[in-house]
């Protein structure tokens, strides 16, 4: 215990001298992405509390544990996750031994033990989306592009060049019912140019970061799009998240 409380505090000490406030804003875009999909999933109706989206799609999912979490908690919810398949590999032994360690096992290819939660191999570089997400293979052929979905792109943006992003935007449009919602988070610097401290910390660690946008121009991009801003741009960190809605 004491080896990784200093472990611990080793590592935060690390990242803070790497960039300053650095884990902070990264513990503040969760929670804003959590709490956006959470009152998606939760809004009161005429009935009393309701699901407001039907299914949740992870786009870039990496190791986040949101969708495994929630997928235990809103059973009658369709939760999925694309990403690499290198990527998502590592994942499903992850997350088969965080079920192993309650005495539980799940079969990832055919859901035995959490049914609504779909992890899916796919590189998005090659295979669109909606391939992607209605093939028939590993049974996942039960997703459905009319039903109003809460998507998430988190730490995805600033690596796609903004043709590449403006093409997600809208096929993730294509796969979504009405009402859906898009929760994302972005770098708002102008012309991506961060700032020179930063920028040469990201060159030493060969990181490719292509677009960002100022915050004030966030709406005129989204018109090349078929989504419209639900709520943000809020700035956290280093970072801002928005949210938006279908059109």
């Amino acid at each position: 215990m004491f080896q990784c409380t200093v472990m611990t505090k080793w590592l935060r000490f690390l990242c803070n001298l790497y960039s300053p406030g650095l884990l902070n804003g990264v513990g503040k875009r969760k929670a804003y992405i959590e709490t956006a999909v959470r009152n998606e999933l939760s809004i009161p109706g005429s009935g009393g509390s309701r699901h407001a989206v039907e299914q949740v799609l992870v786009v870039a999912s990496g190791y986040d544990t949101l969708a495994l979490r929630l997928a235990e908690e809103f059973p009658h919810v369709l939760f999925y996750e694309v990403d690499h398949p290198a990527t998502m590999a590592v994942k499903r032994k992850a997350v088969q031994l965080y079920q192993m360690s309650d005495e539980k096992s799940i079969d990832f290819q055919r859901q035995s033990s959490l049914s609504n939660l779909r992890f899916i191999a796919a590189d998005l570089t090659k295979t669109p989306l909606k391939n992607v997400l209605l093939t028939e293979d590993d049974g996942l052929g039960s997703y459905d592009i009319t039903k109003p979905t809460a998507v998430v792109m988190e730490g995805l943006t600033m690596y796609l060049h903004e043709d590449d992003l403006l093409n997600l935007f809208n096929s993730t449009a294509e796969v979504v019912g009405p009402k859906s919602t898009i929760s994302f988070d972005f770098f708002g610097w102008k012309d991506n140019k961060p700032p020179v401290l930063m920028a040469a910390k990201v060159q030493f660690l060969g990181e490719s970061w292509h677009w960002s946008i100022e915050p004030k121009n966030l709406e005129r991009f989204l018109m090349r799009t078929k989504w419209s801003l639900l709520h943000g741009p809020v700035a956290f960190g280093i970072e801002h998240l928005a949210t938006l809605v279908k059109r």
